[in-house]
């Protein structure tokens, strides 16, 4: 195996860079899907180590991506796509998915409610040099808003029908991993390692308990008449400042004036993203009427389903 002081050295000067509270938000997200219709691919990855989630505002002056604004014009949140170099954890990650996946699978059905567990492919490690843990978990999903916590209903509106014709159908929440010390994730790596070897077993798993706060909501709707031909696929992530991610932004274009809030829209991906401040977080909206659509609904129809979500 790689020598393991000198990728404790390099770990301890990346996560030290990552701005709190975004320390969790490190560890892979790599959720269990239930239902064909609730299959997506989430535009703004969950990164693992080696690659940062949220980065630091010192290489602002180069920024050349999506911004968005407050009411004072000071930036909120910004996104960027990754550079093929920043891509490269991203990819091997993807890799260590493909080839655990069923692994995976089969370990989901372990996990008790309000579990998740750690996963690190320690043969990867050996690979790559760096670990990229993931986190599973499954989907707390619901089909009725009644179910919800009190403090989300307070704070958005959740309409059951959209435009008079988009009917509510499902829904799903992922709650916030524990935030954890720099040295209380290589304890955790550490463990996981000496587990494996034990094991005699090419990963290792560890439990660990989600906090009550939700990170992400995803809401689906569709038409009685239509169902999968005509829907809106809508996800609220709690995001903190600038983000990279995956995806190709260059097709989207910025929006003034249409909401309380600047936006971008994309005629290409079928994409509305925009924020919501709140006094405990930003939220990022994304609003997407997803390619197995006949056709695509028109920009003015994304603003007014924005305007109902933005109602409280």
């Amino acid at each position: 195996m790689k020598d393991f002081d000198m990728f404790e050295k390099k770990l301890k000067e990346q996560y030290e860079q990552i701005e709190s509270p975004n320390k969790q938000q490190v560890i892979q997200r790599i959720s269990s899907h239930k239902d064909k219709k609730m299959r997506r691919f989430p535009m703004f990855a969950m990164i693992c180590f080696g690659l940062f989630l949220s980065v630091a505002t010192v290489g602002a002056m180069n920024f050349n991506g999506l911004a968005f604004f407050n009411k004072d014009a000071s930036s909120v949140i910004e996104l960027e796509t990754m550079t093929d170099e920043e891509m490269i954890p991203h990819n091997q990650a993807n890799d260590i998915n493909m080839k655990n996946r069923e692994l995976m699978d089969q370990l989901r059905k372990t996990i008790e409610p309000g579990k998740f567990l750690y996963f690190l492919d320690v043969e990867a490690f050996e690979q790559y040099g760096e670990p990229d843990i993931f986190s599973l978990y499954n989907f707390d999903t619901f089909r009725s808003f009644d179910n919800l916590p009190v403090d989300l209903t307070t704070r958005w509106t959740f309409p059951k029908t959209l435009l008079e014709q988009y009917e509510f159908k499902e829904g799903s929440l992922i709650y916030n991993t524990p935030e954890k010390s720099y040295e209380e994730m290589m304890e955790i790596i550490e463990q996981l390692k000496q587990q494996a070897l034990k094991q005699n077993q090419h990963y290792a798993v560890l439990e660990g308990e989600l906090l009550s706060s939700v990170h992400s909501i995803s809401l689906w709707y569709e038409t009685n008449e239509f169902p999968f031909s005509k829907a809106f696929d809508i996800t609220i992530d709690s995001i903190n400042k600038r983000l990279k991610t995956s995806e190709d932004l260059s097709s989207f274009v910025k929006l003034d004036n249409v909401l309380t809030t600047n936006a971008y829209y994309s005629e290409e991906q079928r994409k509305l993203v925009f924020v919501q401040q709140t006094p405990e977080e930003n939220y990022l909206i994304s609003i997407r009427n997803p390619v197995i659509s006949e056709e695509n609904v028109s920009l003015q129809t994304f603003i007014e389903v924005a305007n109902m979500l933005l109602t409280n």
